[in-house]
């Protein structure tokens, strides 16, 4: 059982203790208060449920997407966090109901690097609103995020999904502007991890997550060249030459299929081979 499905059954087992009907209201005009009496709520384990008795990978994202779309929510995108340019072997998983020019534009761009919002989901585990990620985005950043403002999708929240044994993921929710409080947040974030892991479970095994298999030497090497030794302050580190030092990273490289040490180190750490 991956991490983020294990969160999920610790968190059923404690199910009792948490009101998991999500209450929405729809504004009535601008500045007009919200009562009780106006609200929605929306059945997180009903779905949760419906999720689980799904027989198709797209069935799962419109049952979340519609779910939650009381909440404003117009688009939803799930998936690994990876670079696609990089692959070697398969594909990622990457569903949602974003439009497809805008996630071609994402790809062309190299979302996976520039976007602040995936940049910020890789130092963090808890949910995050997209607003959140733009305060620390760079120029570039921003204008990856201006991609999907310009499809309506202005706001937004990031939920990471996280397991040591699989590939970084996320579920990144988001519309013109979203009805969601503080308190919704928990309820949504087992909703969101739910549908990731039952996609995974039905898509998987995804073959780019076969782990390379390193040697110790090779596995010390890539650990300080992520460290920023360079090959001949490895050398000194290990009492080797340096040339040994370089044949162990090509050697890892060629594992891992990278074309160069930087890369063989994303893929390593990516892999949490060098933890």
């Amino acid at each position: 059982m991956s991490q983020g499905a294990a969160a999920i059954a610790a968190t059923a087992g404690s199910i009792s203790m948490v009101d998991f009907s999500i209450s929405y209201t729809r504004r009535k005009g601008s500045s007009a208060a919200m009562t009780k009496s106006d609200a929605d709520e929306i059945d997180v384990l009903g779905a949760v449920r419906k999720m689980s008795a799904a027989q198709s990978a797209d069935e799962i994202v419109q049952i979340f997407a519609n779910s939650i779309s009381p909440l404003g929510v117009t688009g939803v995108l799930i998936g690994h966090i990876v670079d696609y340019e990089t692959l070697k072997n398969g594909q990622p998983m990457r569903l949602g109901t974003w439009p497809t020019e805008l996630m071609r534009a994402r790809i062309e761009n190299r979302a996976v690097i520039h976007d602040p919002v995936i940049a910020y989901a890789l130092r963090t585990s808890r949910p995050f609103r997209w607003e959140t990620a733009y305060e620390h985005a760079s120029r570039y950043g921003l204008k990856i995020a201006n991609l999907a403002e310009d499809y309506g999708l202005k706001d937004g929240i990031m939920f990471p999904i996280i397991s040591v044994e699989a590939t970084r993921g996320g579920v990144s929710i988001g519309g013109a502007k979203l009805a969601v409080q503080s308190e919704q947040i928990m309820p949504l974030s087992l909703l969101a991890n739910h549908c990731y892991v039952a996609l995974e479970r039905m898509l998987g095994p995804f073959r780019f997550e076969i782990k390379a298999s390193l040697s110790a030497l090779e596995t010390d090497v890539l650990h300080y060249a992520a460290c920023g030794k360079s090959a001949w302050e490895t050398s000194q580190i290990l009492h080797m030459t340096e040339g040994a030092v370089k044949a162990s990273i090509k050697r890892a490289r060629h594992k891992l299929g990278a074309v160069n040490t930087p890369q063989a180190v994303a893929s390593a750490m990516r892999q949490n081979l060098l933890v």
